[in-house]
């Protein structure tokens, strides 16, 4: 009687699974060191094989691994964007690359030479930043990016000065920018030093008045490099004219970048 009961149950168990839809293969994971099964061509099982050595990983879409060198390339608002990052101190590099597809929507990354990274988006060629921006702005070194400059600047050369004029309504003079630069250079070479041609240092032109005799000329500078940063506040007579407020600038730019701040 249990034998006639458990045949009945095995045959109305096989004409449900005849009268069903057909089970889709399985895909099952199997690592290479494990032992491969053989199965037969009529099975529903389908072994995948993946070797051992793959690290897993979870990307998301459209982003690439962050060891992965991207190449340099140029988009239609690689310009604008490189405007956007000098407007608040991020300079040098290989300027801003386009990071995704040309397109409607874009996104650019920039590297500064203080090592930190701007980025902004650019929709129908209207770009915003999109990036947070650093304490100490994009212009401030990060400590990585100091100790890499510091490496590669020799103890007998200073930073290059680059002014970066943020006076309000003042205009940029030409003038006292180049004979801040030679000053400082003299200053350079009195001591057996020279100017870097690859290490430079943001100079802020935070106030800039040029006035007739007997009036008085002066300028505010913010430089920094590395952990070291000097501000300079100085006023002279028109008499002693631009020249000789770049010289007395320029020394006190030149004492506080020196050698002893790499």
């Amino acid at each position: 009687m249990k034998r006639l009961f458990v045949l009945l149950s095995c045959a109305a168990s096989l004409s449900a699974f005849a009268s069903s839809e057909p089970v889709k293969p399985k895909a099952v994971w199997v690592p290479a060191s494990a032992t491969v099964v053989q199965v037969t061509a009529d099975s529903n099982v389908t072994l995948v094989t993946a070797p051992a050595s793959t690290p897993a990983s979870v990307m998301v879409q459209g982003e690439r691994p962050a060891t992965e060198r991207l190449p340099f390339r140029a988009g239609v608002s690689t310009v604008t964007v490189e405007k956007l990052g000098q407007a608040v101190g991020c300079v040098g590099g290989q300027g801003a690359g386009l990071m995704t597809p040309q397109g409607p929507v874009e996104l650019y990354r920039m590297r500064c030479d203080s090592g930190q990274v701007f980025m902004a988006k650019c929709e129908l060629r209207q770009c915003r930043i999109v990036s947070a921006t650093p304490a100490g702005g994009y212009g401030a070194m990060t400590v990585d990016a100091a100790h890499g400059v510091r490496q590669e600047l020799r103890r007998s050369e200073v930073p290059a000065l680059v002014l970066d004029w943020r006076c309000g309504r003042c205009v940029p003079n030409a003038n006292f920018a180049a004979a801040l630069r030679g000053a400082y250079a003299a200053e350079a070479g009195r001591y057996g030093m020279s100017v870097s041609g690859a290490a430079t240092t943001i100079v802020s032109v935070v106030e800039f008045n040029k006035h007739i005799f007997p009036m008085k000329n002066t300028v505010g500078l913010n430089a920094a490099f590395g952990r070291q940063s000097v501000s300079v506040q100085e006023s002279t007579t028109a008499f002693s004219g631009m020249d000789f407020l770049a010289d007395v600038s320029a020394k006190k730019l030149f004492q506080a970048l020196r050698g002893k701040s790499y």
